[in-house]
């Protein structure tokens, strides 16, 4: 089986950060290009937001946040603006504490 390393949120803060899959639905008229452009590099522009290829009014967003609470704030944030009709949320990867028993690469890695 393959293995996924996350050690970005690890450098971070020592600890794998919430990560959540997102589909955010744009509001999409594929005549005007430049409102969906104009859209997508607001977005992109918080280093929080990593967009994927755009399918349709449909983008696949993954985020990464310190805490949790940052994650809503996020969400809220990305739901407000200006654009955006609808945010998905697929999943949220999180763990608040490290066990004492668990080692760190373990915690780090998805099989």
């Amino acid at each position: 089986s393959a293995r996924v390393s996350v050690a970005r949120g690890a450098a971070f803060s020592g600890w794998p950060m919430p990560i959540s899959a997102l589909v955010i639905t744009l509001r999409y008229n594929p005549s005007d290009r430049a409102e969906h452009a104009a859209v997508l590099a607001e977005l992109a522009r918080d280093p929080c937001v990593e967009l994927g290829q755009p399918q349709g009014a449909q983008v696949p967003v993954v985020c990464e946040t310190p805490t949790l609470e940052e994650g809503r704030q996020l969400f809220e944030r990305l739901r407000r603006t200006e654009g955006v009709v609808n945010v998905d949320v697929l999943s949220i990867d999180f763990e608040d504490e490290p066990l004492e028993s668990e080692p760190l690469t373990d915690r780090n890695e998805y099989r």
